[in-house]
Formats: C-alpha cells, sequence, structure tokens
C-alpha cells in the first residue's frame, strides 16, 4: 500500500507584473497572468509548474466544472473518422476529436464583474494550438457565437487532429476572441486552457 503524502507544499515562485483595473483594455479584454508554483514534500523541492489564466474581460471561455464534465464536451465519434476514432469519448493518438467550447458574457453580475452590463455583436471565437503534433482543422477553427447579452452562455463545436506519433500527454489551446461593442469591432482577449490525451 503507497504510503500517504505530507508535508507537501505549494508556494506561488512568480508571477507576471499586476493588473491594474484602472487599465482601459483590462475591462474589455482582460489579462493572462502567468504563475509559477514550486512544489516541496519535507522541505525538498520536487518539482515547479507553470500555469495562466486570464482576469478581466468581458466574454470568457467558461471551462467545464470536472474532468467527467470536460469529456462530456469532446466527441471521436467514428463519424467524424471511421479509420482512427474508436468513439469512447477519450482523446486518443491519431484520432479527430470534436469540442464543444462555451462562452458567457460576464457582466451584469457584480460577483464576478464590475463592468456595467455591456452587449457584444458578432461574437468570434478562434481555436489555436502550438502544440506541433495538432492540426486544428481550418474549416472549424472559428465560430460565430452571434449576440452575447449579459450573462448568455452560448457553445459552439471546433474540431482537431491529433498526430498518432504525438509525444505530449496534455494539448495547450489558446481561444481568441472579438466581437462588436457599439458597432465597433473589438479585441475581446484571449483564454487559455489544456486538452488530456490518453495515451
Amino acid at each position: 500500500m503507497a504510503e500517504p503524502v505530507r508535508d507537501l507544499e505549494f508556494r506561488i515562485a512568480s508571477a507576471t507584473s499586476t493588473v491594474f483595473t484602472s487599465d482601459a483594455n483590462f475591462n474589455t479584454k482582460g489579462r493572462i497572468v502567468q504563475f509559477k508554483i514550486k512544489v516541496a514534500e519535507n522541505r525538498e523541492s520536487v518539482g515547479e509548474e507553470t500555469y495562466k489564466m486570464r482576469i478581466g474581460g468581458i466574454i470568457r471561455y467558461l471551462p467545464p466544472a470536472s474532468y467527467t464534465a470536460l469529456l462530456a464536451t469532446l466527441n471521436d465519434s467514428e463519424t467524424l473518422d471511421s479509420v482512427n476514432n474508436n468513439g469512447n469519448g477519450i482523446p486518443e493518438p491519431g484520432e479527430t476529436i470534436e469540442i464543444s467550447i462555451t462562452l458567457i458574457n460576464i457582466t451584469g453580475n457584480t460577483e464576478v464583474s464590475a463592468i456595467q452590463n455591456t452587449t457584444v455583436y458578432d461574437t468570434i471565437a478562434r481555436l489555436y494550438t502550438n502544440e506541433r503534433d495538432v492540426d486544428v482543422d481550418y474549416r472549424y477553427e472559428e465560430a460565430n457565437y452571434g449576440t452575447m447579452t449579459p450573462q448568455r452562455q452560448t457553445s459552439r463545436t471546433f474540431r482537431f487532429k491529433i498526430d498518432k506519433d504525438i509525444e505530449v500527454d496534455i494539448i495547450p489551446f489558446e481561444l481568441y476572441i472579438s466581437g462588436k461593442i457599439n458597432n465597433i469591432n473589438t479585441d475581446l482577449g484571449y483564454d487559455t486552457f489544456i486538452v488530456p490525451i490518453k495515451k
């Protein structure tokens, strides 16, 4: 039986520069903040993790609440690829994956946003990854979410292909968002998220 891990410590080693809410772009686009977490066990270093998160912004990626919820957004049906897909609902090397991504307009809820109610029209999201062994299908890399009123949640689907010889077990994605506010084309920033792969 494995011994329980004791005295495990997590410490923020560094973070990107402070974000000031007085910055006019902060309310609209938000900012990506990168953290480095140092992990120690019994006061001995066992590694370091880096992760990113966005704070601020009007239109945000709404992440699934759990791994099970994430899997519910993924489709590896054999109708997408009758040769390489197995339809078990888990992303694997060689498969073509369809992912449902939900956006939310966070304005209108004073608990999460101080921004006044704002409606965004012609909301567009574009999916991107710098992982060399993953190709986002150009026919499904961009989706129109239409009109996003305050607190509205809308989902659209995107597709990507995983190389059969992929070396990593986590795919990092970026979701770039834009839309019209007061009839002006506006950059609404981007969110980051990951999709784990079964290998």
